[in-house]
């Protein structure tokens, strides 16, 4: 009857030992598939550092604040540059990526119910208050965007600004 006992013990443990090692693996596939669906990873930078390792200059007008620079990793070796940061009671985030076309690096997507064609760009904007400006220039895609407040007006003056490194 012991016997009996210890090979039942033995046996179940041999089971849940099975179970989770099976659970493990289970474990380890699912922390992997949701690691593909995580944000891209960010590196604190400065604007130099962008130019210095991107070739892309990212200006922003003196009197803005609060501006935080950021490179942007994607999943096909290539880099994303932002800088996000406010100027008067706006805040903006200018992007740039080097890229062979037009491409909309912006990130927002939403149905935009204004279009306008500037000297060499076009600029988005919606009734929501989101707004963006797409451009072309050197070899890289930019994007100039507004997640609140945004006016044509307000997109394109900042536009200017940027573009020209005011």
């Amino acid at each position: 009857m012991k016997r009996i006992l210890v090979i039942a013990l033995l046996a179940t443990m041999l089971i849940a030992l099975l179970v989770g090692c099976k659970s493990a693996e289970n474990q380890q596939e699912a922390v992997e598939a949701v690691g593909m669906g995580l944000a891209n990873p960010m590196h604190g930078s400065s604007q130099e550092e962008i130019h210095a390792l991107d070739g892309v200059i990212l200006s922003i007008p003196k009197a803005s604040t609060t501006a935080t620079w950021m490179r942007i990793y994607s999943s096909e070796d290539s880099v994303l540059d932002q800088v996000t940061f406010e100027y008067g009671s706006a805040e903006y985030c200018y992007r740039a990526k080097k890229t062979k076309e037009l491409q909309d690096i912006s990130g927002m997507y939403y149905n935009w119910t204004h279009v306008e064609d500037l000297d060499d760009a076009k600029l988005y904007t919606n009734e929501q208050g989101q707004g963006i400006v797409l451009w072309f220039a050197e070899g890289a895609s930019y994007s100039l965007s507004m997640s609140e407040s945004a006016t044509a007006e307000s997109l394109e003056a900042m536009f200017e600004l940027v573009w020209n490194g005011q």
